[in-house]
């Protein structure tokens, strides 16, 4: 069966302080303790009926850092390999599906079992973001290389090489250790190359 396809207005760009169309997935990848959670958390913040899959930390770290923030997200405590289950029971309580959805982060979704690999996992949260038009942000690591965080960040920097997937794709780092360098290395719908400086928690 042939699908005819006709021209569309672009997705619609949601969330602070970077944003990211709905319908795709889009990738967010820093070194250990540059603070790629406190950014997850405050995009998700920033965009309505958001779920946030917090399996990089314990709920009572979560619940902190919430607290830091002044808000409130839904984070249901499933197991790695419950992602569909997450879904079912936002449109269960909320009678649709969210807006946007944070995954925190693809390394913990890979090695769940269920996908073979941290690049299927890409694709299927690609598939899922554009059958319920999502907005994804799925937060990942970097190479060896830059694990350091305190250098920017290449596309080429981004652990297993997944910057071709995404429809966009941020690095962040932490070089002056205040604040949080964040830059665009992939846009599929704007100039790539901006850069925004965000002052976190961190702790």
């Amino acid at each position: 069966m042939f699908e005819l396809l006709t021209a569309q207005e672009p997705p619609e760009m949601v969330g602070e302080p970077i944003s990211i169309p709905r319908g795709g997935v889009s990738m967010l990848a820093a070194a250990p303790g540059v603070g790629k959670s406190w950014l997850g958390m405050q995009w998700a913040l920033s965009v309505p009926d958001t779920l946030y899959l917090a399996w990089d930390m314990s709920p009572a770290t979560f619940s902190y850092r919430l607290g830091k923030l002044g808000g409130e997200l839904v984070c249901p405590w499933v197991s790695w390999d419950g992602l569909d289950e997450a879904l079912d029971m936002w449109q269960h309580a909320f009678g649709t599906m969210p807006q946007g959805m944070v995954v925190d982060n693809l390394a913990n979704l890979a090695e769940s079992g269920e996908w073979e690999s941290e690049e299927a996992s890409v694709r299927t949260l690609a598939r899922l973001a554009r059958k319920h038009n999502i907005a994804v942000l799925a937060l990942h690591h970097v190479t060896s290389k830059y694990v350091e965080g305190d250098e920017p960040v290449p596309l080429s920097g981004v652990r297993g090489q997944l910057g071709r997937f995404p429809e966009v794709m941020f690095t962040a780092d932490g070089r002056d250790g205040e604040e949080i360098h964040i830059q665009s290395v992939k846009d599929r719908h704007r100039k790539c190359g901006e850069k925004w400086v965000r002052r976190v928690p961190r702790r």
